[in-house]
């Protein structure tokens, strides 16, 4: 079952060399903050990592969290108990780097306490922020009004992954899923009418679903889209990403190479709609900013 209080942190990936753990995040890195001429254009919105794999053909239903609160994490395993899912649940702890849009996030909980586990790097300077000073989204303070696309966040969750064994019960978890984790408002049916909120659930829950779920991908248009989820895994260890459009930017990097040979594999995938447009897809050009240190 999941437990927070052992976060991961990149270093605990000990199946991984150093050498190949350097070498992709830097080239990760690198992707996130990807300048070409004058302009700042991200070509992944971050990436995940593992202490714990799962074989990739055994997987149906990726439901990802991270940034996320203990109440919210609560209703989700109360509702798959509820439904009697939890069995077929297994939950892998992970980290994650990534974009935040340093408008909206937040970095205090409700009860104006940071996030335990959370760090913000500004990649023009290569410092960590002292969040101890800053109690709204960084962007709305003078000094990081410019840094949208510069400051990569990391912070510790979990994931739920669902092996499913029939096409009725993997309509019926998705229906769960995309319903209860969404703040969006969602067209409800007949069966789903009734159905709340989780508590503190996100704007925009990251669902994907594996290769075997290809086969129903017309009947999922409405709300899922085909991507690709790239995957690097070595014994208990796993670094992975989720990209769309912009893999056709990235077949032309030398980035795309250096991932391959370091172990990465692709592997097609369905995501939600919002997920990709929100998050994935939708990673604003911008001119770039002078560098603090030239």
């Amino acid at each position: 079952m999941y437990n927070k209080n052992n976060p991961i942190y990149i270093e605990d990936l000990v199946d991984i060399s150093e050498e190949i753990k350097q070498c992709t995040t830097d080239c990760l890195e690198k992707l996130m903050t990807f300048e070409d001429g004058n302009h700042l254009i991200p070509i992944i919105s971050g990436y995940n990592f593992y202490t714990k794999t799962i074989a990739q053909s055994d997987i149906f239903i990726y439901f990802s969290h991270i940034h996320e609160t203990e109440k919210y994490k609560k209703n989700v395993i109360k509702s798959l108990k509820k439904k009697n899912y939890i069995n077929e649940t297994e939950f892998r702890e992970k980290s994650g780097k990534f974009i935040p849009d340093i408008n909206k996030f937040k970095i205090r909980d409700d009860k104006k306490r940071i996030y335990p586990y959370l760090r913000i790097k500004d990649t023009r300077t290569g410092d960590y922020i002292n969040l101890n000073n800053y109690y709204k989204p960084l962007g709305m303070y003078k000094e990081f009004e410019d840094a949208q696309g510069y400051l990569i966040s990391e912070d510790h969750g979990w994931e739920l992954n669902m092996t499913i064994d029939s096409k009725e019960k993997m309509f019926d978890i998705i229906d769960m899923f995309k319903l209860k984790s969404s703040s969006h408002v969602i067209k409800k049916n007949k069966y789903t009418k009734n159905w709340k909120k989780w508590r503190d659930a996100y704007r925009t829950p990251v669902l994907i679903l594996s290769k075997k779920a290809l086969e129903y991908k017309d009947e999922l248009f409405d709300d899922f889209i085909p991507s690709i989820k790239m995957y690097l895994t070595c014994k208990n260890n796993e670094i992975s990403f989720i990209i769309n459009e912009k893999m056709e930017y990235l077949e032309r990097l030398p980035q795309l190479d250096i991932l391959i040979k370091l172990g990465f594999k692709k592997e097609n995938c369905l995501a939600n709609k919002v997920f990709i447009k929100e998050y994935v897809d939708n990673l604003p050009k911008r001119n770039i900013i002078k560098r603090l240190i030239e």
